[in-house]
């Protein structure tokens, strides 16, 4: 069993809409930061049946799952069943963005079951795999400030930190839509 955590990432300018619901693309670009002390812990092995996906012990219906995992096996070039159990260290539901921190957990979960050898360098894909479970899911899979641009298919970026005296990159970057 692979065992992966990820923080929540709180969105500090939403996107507002999607411009496609069916990809889960943004309409507009936002920047979120990630919240440290707060984090889902995933699990996930090779089902022998359908994929499945429980959360603080309630199991998740098959279609709040099914293009994630579908796209899973697409991104990584792979034919595995998944049985995921997720556990969070805060409430769900209340607004703290679990289903990022779940969606991060899960696509980083799934790259190392599929052999993706360094988070570093396929950190891009795994952002864009997790936007498919969840739009706030491809900033916490950075950590730190990340941006996630309008129509974002390839998921979200960094945002290096600013150098002693500089004016703020993250807003420059979301507010004259500038990458990171």
């Amino acid at each position: 069993m692979v065992r992966v955590q990820a923080a929540p990432s709180l969105a500090l300018v939403k996107y507002w809409g999607k411009s496609n619901a069916q990809r889960n693309l943004p309409a507009t670009p936002s920047l979120a930061v990630t919240v440290t002390g707060l984090h889902t812990e995933v699990g996930v092995q090779e089902a022998a049946g359908d994929d499945s996906l429980t959360v603080d012990g309630t199991g998740l219906p098959a279609q709040r799952h099914r293009a994630f995992f579908d796209a899973a096996r697409a991104v990584l070039g792979v034919t595995t069943r998944y049985r995921a159990v997720a556990r969070n260290n805060f409430p769900g539901g209340a607004g703290l963005a679990s289903s990022a921190s779940l969606f991060a957990a899960l696509a980083v979960a799934c790259g190392e079951m599929a052999g993706v050898a360094s988070l570093d360098r396929e950190r891009s894909r795994l952002s864009a795999l997790a936007r498919v479970g969840s739009a706030s899911a491809a900033r916490a899979v950075w950590g730190g400030f990340s941006v996630l641009e309008a129509g974002a298919e390839g998921g979200a970026g960094a945002v290096p930190p600013d150098p002693p005296g500089a004016p703020p990159r993250a807003a420059k970057s979301l507010f004259r839509h500038e990458t990171p």
